[in-house]
């Protein structure tokens, strides 16, 4: 599929920045793995290197990590910024938009689920 789900959770905690690690890995290959629609690729390249850290100090979030991970069988889920909310980018087929949406109300968080559009990265309009 050219399309991929996008979802969004967010936790009603704060956290800080404090602590951040020195190793870089480069957004580029992220962009080119959508741009081609390289799925795998995406994966490959989807990280924080802030959770281990946010995870430390918050073991709350790390447990809300699992149990969004639990709803679906995607292995892409990763913190934004210093946390937080999580994201996952999924494959547009078998994605039970509802059931995930319900289930993360039920964690008492916020849900969004939005469209990643490979080909609008790629210059092409959607269709």
């Amino acid at each position: 599929a050219d399309i991929y789900k996008n979802v969004s959770c967010c936790l009603p905690i704060g956290c800080g920045q404090a602590g951040l690690t020195k190793k870089k890995r480069s957004a580029k290959l992220l962009l080119e793995a959508l741009k081609i629609n390289d799925f795998e690729g995406v994966k490959k390249h989807f990280f924080n290197r802030l959770e281990d850290v946010a995870f430390k100090n918050y073991p709350l979030l790390c447990q809300f990590k699992q149990q969004i991970k639990s709803l679906y069988t995607g292995d892409n889920i990763i913190m934004s910024g210093s946390g937080s909310a999580f994201f996952a980018i999924l494959p547009d087929e078998g994605v039970n938009e509802e059931y995930i949406k319900k289930e993360i109300i039920k964690l008492k968080g916020g849900c969004y689920i939005g469209k990643t559009l490979p080909a609008l990265l790629r210059g092409k309009p959607a269709v």
